[in-house]
């Protein structure tokens, strides 16, 4: 139908990061599936990647309204909470998010940032790893233990893990970045300057 045809080109459009189109496709989608989850989650997604975190939080919140257990505005509260450093809150919603669907691996990468920034390196780690067992690849859960490995002291291991999400994805620009970081207070600078600068010809913004 016209409107399934909508929503799969505003997906394809948030991947491209095209997000004034995306709004287009959404607000026509919804304006006759006001209630449709799949798109007011797009349209949350375009409101915080847009940099309007209140504007994605109305539409979680009355989007769990009338269907509370779908996870992933849970998450998405979780993500909002964190913008703005409201931990506690941000814990809520996404262990409530994990109790929906335990089994997606971001969910644990939100979990172990929240706790990386509260400084539970042992509970950040904890939960890169439950997100690890869910998928062995994830690249935000490698590079959030390699940040709890590296705070714990376990260096060798924090860089093993930043090498392996490489060869997963040599092309992640947050990757090259953390490597760099762990370089330079390793003390090796060439090695950080390498991809530090991998990272900015990657992401020329970061």
């Amino acid at each position: 139908t016209f409107m399934a045809v909508l929503i799969q080109r505003a997906q394809i459009l948030v991947q491209q990061g095209r997000f004034e189109d995306a709004f287009t496709a959404l607000r026509q989608h919804l304006s006759a599936n006001a209630h449709d989850t799949d798109g007011l989650f797009l349209l949350a997604v375009c409101y915080l990647e847009t940099g309007n975190a209140a504007e994605a939080a109305q539409v979680a919140a009355n989007t769990l309204s009338f269907a509370p257990y779908d996870d992933r505005f849970l998450y998405l509260q979780a993500r909002i909470a964190f913008i703005k450093h409201q931990c506690a809150e941000a814990v809520r919603a996404i262990s409530g998010a994990v109790a929906i669907n335990p089994h997606h691996a971001d969910y644990f990468a939100m979990w172990s940032q929240i706790l990386l920034y509260k400084k539970d390196f042992e509970g950040a780690l904890r939960k890169a790893e439950e997100g690890l067992a869910i998928n062995p690849e994830d690249e935000a859960c490698l590079n959030l233990r390699s940040h709890a490995l590296f705070s714990l002291g376990k260096k060798e291991e924090a860089f093993s893990d930043l090498h392996e999400a490489l060869e997963h994805n040599p092309e992640n620009a947050y990757t090259h970045a953390n490597l760099g970081w762990k370089w330079l207070e390793a003390g090796n600078h060439r090695n950080a300057l390498e991809h530090l600068r991998a990272s900015l010809k990657l992401d020329p913004n970061n």
